[in-house]
């Protein structure tokens, strides 16, 4: 039962993924077809869909962060961001880079 729900949620989320990504690609489409013709006012609507659709991107970075580490671990494969988040939390804690970076020298590697 849960597995099912799983797959209906991962189907959902990768049919808005397809869509976004079309969306994507049409806009970027019209950008080149108003720069060829010469139509301001075209190439400012295809960069006003494109700018909105980076915000959406942002609004959703940390679930993208999380896929990613997901994939290294999975590759079996070094995540130079899980790093990169242990050397932060560590210097939000007050403590120097160089401590940090020993600290976190084995952050993210593949085991």
């Amino acid at each position: 039962m849960a597995m099912k729900a799983m797959m209906k949620r991962e189907e959902r989320s990768f049919k808005k993924w397809s869509v976004m990504q079309e969306h994507d690609i049409q806009s970027m489409k019209e950008a080149v077809k108003a720069i060829k013709s010469h139509d301001v006012k075209a190439l400012d609507k295809a960069k006003q869909a494109l700018e909105a659709s980076v915000k959406s991107l942002q609004s959703k970075n940390n679930g993208f962060l999380v896929l990613l580490d997901l994939g290294h671990q999975f590759m079996q494969k070094d995540c130079p961001y899980c790093a990169a988040q242990c050397v932060d939390k560590c210097h939000q804690e007050g403590k120097p880079y160089v401590t940090c970076l020993t600290q976190c020298a084995d952050a993210g590697k593949a085991l």
